[in-house]
């Protein structure tokens, strides 16, 4: 890999310009996973633990640029880049790149389905292709996450995650288990209660254990 170069914040506005004339289609996402540039640096730009974007420490403001830049972020292990066809660019993520701040509930018991919203903008229905996932801490405290997109993920907000808790549903023996979905993730050494009775949402016609 080449050595990484810093990115000035000034060329933004040419390189968002770049992106918009790629992206014809605005509600298209461009084709990241496919380019591959051989220019390569990084970036002074922070999306906090909260889903905030920061360049130097200072919130970026002008949310457009952000969700323009959101739609040409791609995940590399554990690294994150913004990338065009010309140039990728090396950012820092604390934690995940999306947080999920609104959830809609459309009908009710199995019809239900659970539509979330993003910082930026993406909009979707919990469902096996974006999955929920839940993260266990050394004391068994849980962080939901839900997957949005080529290995993307957002962190459900407080607000949102005391809306899901709403909706749990005890997982009994009246769900059929082709229809339950199981995905979380715990810390060797953490200590979670097994022998509670497991708790979930319906959603897109899918039981998704929590």
């Amino acid at each position: 890999m080449a050595e990484l170069k810093k990115k000035n914040f000034s060329d933004l506005p040419a390189f968002a310009s770049d992106i918009r004339e790629l992206l014809k289609d605005p509600k298209k996402l461009p084709p990241v996973e496919s380019w591959n540039p051989e220019r390569e640096g990084e970036i002074d730009i922070v999306i906090n633990s909260s889903g905030e974007w920061l360049y130097q420490g200072a919130k970026m403001e002008r949310l457009s640029v952000v969700q323009l830049l959101s739609t040409i972020l791609r995940k590399e292990g554990d690294e994150y880049f913004l990338v065009s066809p010309a140039e990728k660019l090396k950012l820092q993520v604390d934690d995940v790149p999306f947080s999920v701040v609104m959830m809609d509930v459309e009908g009710e018991g199995v019809e239900q389905s659970l539509h979330f919203s993003t910082q930026v903008g993406d909009c979707f229905t919990l469902s096996p292709e974006h999955a929920l996932r839940v993260s266990y801490n050394e004391k068994g405290e849980p962080s939901p996450y839900v997957h949005v997109r080529s290995g993307l993920e957002a962190k459900l907000s407080r607000t949102v995650y005391y809306e899901l808790i709403d909706k749990l549903l005890e997982l009994d023996d009246s769900i059929e288990r082709e229809k339950v979905v199981k995905q979380f993730k715990a810390p060797v050494g953490a200590f979670i209660e097994n022998d509670l009775p497991a708790v979930g949402v319906w959603s897109a016609g899918k039981f998704s254990v929590f």
